[in-house]
């Protein structure tokens, strides 16, 4: 059996506390919350930060293989999966990223979602998404829900937004992922509620440059 591979991770984020943000991530977040300003209408951002970026695509596999009965994919079959996601990034239509770039941003994402994130998927998975499908009627057990891993400061904001909590904001209401970096591209997943059931969430591929960091593309992962 494949060992399962563990990222290191601060020990503060075992004990399951919240730690600083720091600061080229800071400086991501700052660009994130800038871009979603909506021209200064009142949004409401947890201070939270959770631990997954790619938790989108994760649940995308895990969705495909529900929906065409089959068991929880394995290493391959998330590879393949991968690499089809990321090719389909919606790519900024003012700063046009050259072929050398997309390549980078894809090779990235695959990366990190493969085996960057400090909750892997399990190589060996156990049982099937189908509960009818199993001896018991029991299928596997659902993923245990990110933790809150970092902290927005209320600073960044942009002009109309706010900081709340999760279970205190009103709408709209932004969500954002802690960063996750791969040398000079860093990815940070959005989430933008209207409603309990009106919202979407976007995974932001953003590149360094001498002059900052910037939004070269994007890759819806649910929509409500």
């Amino acid at each position: 059996m494949q060992t399962m591979r563990w990222t290191i991770v601060p020990l503060a984020l075992l004990a399951g506390a919240a730690v600083p943000v720091a600061d080229e991530d800071a400086g991501i977040l700052r660009r994130v919350l800038a871009a979603t300003d909506r021209d200064g209408a009142a949004m409401c951002v947890p201070a939270q930060l959770t631990e997954a970026p790619f938790a989108g695509i994760r649940r995308m596999i895990d969705e495909y293989a529900q929906d065409h009965d089959r068991a929880a994919p394995g290493p391959a079959e998330r590879r393949t999966t991968i690499r089809a996601m990321t090719a389909d990034w919606e790519w900024s239509a003012d700063r046009p990223a050259d072929a050398a770039l997309r390549r980078q941003v894809k090779d990235a994402a695959y990366t990190l979602a493969e085996s960057g994130d400090p909750t892997p998927v399990e190589d060996e998975a156990v049982g099937d998404l189908n509960a009818s499908d199993t001896p018991d009627g029991a299928g596997a057990a659902p993923p245990a829900p990110p933790r809150d891993v970092g902290k927005l400061a209320a600073e960044w904001l942009a002009p109309g937004q706010r900081l709340g909590t999760a279970d205190g904001c009103g709408f709209p209401v932004l969500t954002l992922a802690a960063v996750a970096r791969h040398g000079d591209i860093a990815f940070v997943e959005v989430g933008i509620v209207g409603a309990p059931l009106s919202g979407a969430g976007e995974i932001w591929a953003m590149h360094r440059t001498p002059n900052g960091w910037h939004t070269v593309a994007r890759r819806r992962t649910w929509v409500s």
